[in-house]
């Protein structure tokens, strides 16, 4: 399902069409409600380091990312927010 998200941002990104305008859908249509609900995450802007053969790998390298980005703010927080030592082994 994201995959065609994913095209739509990399055409954006390589070739400057219309980010909030489509005519890839009939008659056209606004993109702004998908830009702001599916798209609108920093780590999307890597679907333009990939070749557009290569979409899924990129949704992989994107979810993988956030992710990891994840894990890394939760044990911030955690070490930011514990007495002990012990509560950091607990969640590695």
């Amino acid at each position: 399902q994201y995959s065609g998200y994913f095209e739509f941002i990399q055409n954006v990104l390589r070739n400057g069409t219309d980010a909030f305008f489509s005519f890839s859908k009939g008659m056209g249509e606004e993109t702004l409600g998908m830009i702001s609900y599916y798209m609108m995450s920093p780590f999307n802007l890597i679907v333009g380091l990939f070749p557009k053969a290569n979409i899924t790998e990129a949704v992989l390298v994107i979810n993988l990312l956030k992710i990891a980005a994840a894990g890394l703010t939760f044990s911030i927080f955690i070490l930011s927010n514990s007495n002990s030592d012990r509560i950091q082994f607990s969640f590695a």
